[in-house]
């Protein structure tokens, strides 16, 4: 930045805001690597005012102060959403950990946080550093020793719905969700989804997911998950995946120096185009455009949740 302040007057306008935006990308960069990310929301932010209180964090968020210097007894919360490639980081963790690495399911009350339950279950279990689980939910839990780093990823919603379809085809198991995957077509399967009063899977699952950060806002759920996304260490992109692993292993080398990041497929779709353009195109023959326009008014959180964790990235949205 200092360098292209002495070259100002001497740049045409264009390499000035080429400069501008390596700078600014390299910020970006800068901040996914310490867990913590501002964007500024105007092009020329006011200078701070003093203020010498320190801010108070989000439960269940890290701090940061730590994470840079580094902190021992830390363990590891995956919170696998579904068709998120929660099963390549599952394998990751495995091969990190071993039979320190445990999968878990929780139950809890309708629509209320399960954090004490995933506390205690960590508090028994010190052998544990890493736990993943379909049903835990935010907001992350405090334990007894160390600090707990949350992973998680965000997916285009549509292709996310179009991966699950394909998955619970192939499933044995009897639940609402899979039964309708194999009883219907794809249009009909997202039929049923949307039809269904209480079942949010196709129905911006993941801010619904996300919005548990905040079990006592009165916000909305975009609101809120907007917030979580910001508040937490990591999130990851499923759409960026070798670059969000190699993140989360700059924030987990802080804690436990012998991690690594693994790139590993697990229960990867077949036969879907990995551009993203050309997916929803393909999404939309098989729906129609009256079921497909139906399927975005349903999950504009999530499209707006996506789109705000690819900026993360630099990735097209």
């Amino acid at each position: 930045m200092w360098r292209l302040l002495e070259d100002w007057n001497g740049l045409a306008a264009d390499v000035r805001m080429r400069r501008l935006t390596e700078i600014g990308n390299a910020y970006d960069e800068a901040m996914l690597l310490a867990g913590h990310i501002l964007r500024p929301r105007i092009p020329l932010p006011a200078p701070a005012k003093k203020n010498n209180r320190r801010t108070r964090e989000p439960k269940g968020r890290l701090d940061i102060p730590a994470v840079l210097n580094g902190s021992p007894g830390a363990k590891l919360v995956h919170y696998h959403l579904f068709k998120n490639a929660g099963t390549s980081v599952d394998e990751m963790l495995r091969q990190n950990f071993g039979s320190q690495w445990i999968e878990r399911e929780f139950e809890g009350p309708h629509n209320r946080p399960n954090t004490d339950a995933v506390a205690q279950f960590l508090n028994e279990r010190p052998d544990i550093i890493a736990l993943s689980s379909h049903t835990a939910l935010l907001p992350a839990p405090q334990v007894t020793e160390g600090e707990v780093i949350p992973i998680l990823f965000i997916r285009h919603p549509i292709i996310r719905i179009a991966s699950a379809y394909a998955f619970e085809r192939k499933q044995n198991a009897e639940g609402f969700s899979t039964q309708l995957a194999k009883q219907h077509d794809f249009a009909g399967y997202v039929r049923g989804h949307l039809d269904h009063p209480h079942h949010r899977g196709s129905k911006n699952f993941q801010t619904h997911r996300l919005s548990f950060n905040e079990p006592d806002s009165t916000d909305s759920e975009l609101t809120r998950a907007m917030r979580t996304i910001y508040s937490l260490p990591f999130v990851g992109l499923v759409e960026a995946y070798a670059k969000s692993v190699k993140l989360l292993e700059q924030l987990v080398k802080a804690y436990l120096p012998e991690f690594k990041a693994v790139i590993v497929r697990r229960n990867v779709t077949p036969g879907r185009d990995p551009s993203l353009e050309v997916g929803l195109r393909r999404i939309r023959e098989e729906l129609g455009d009256g079921l497909y326009e139906e399927l975005i008014g349903h999950n504009r959180d999530d499209l707006q949740l996506f789109g705000e964790v690819s900026r993360f990235y630099h990735v097209p949205a």
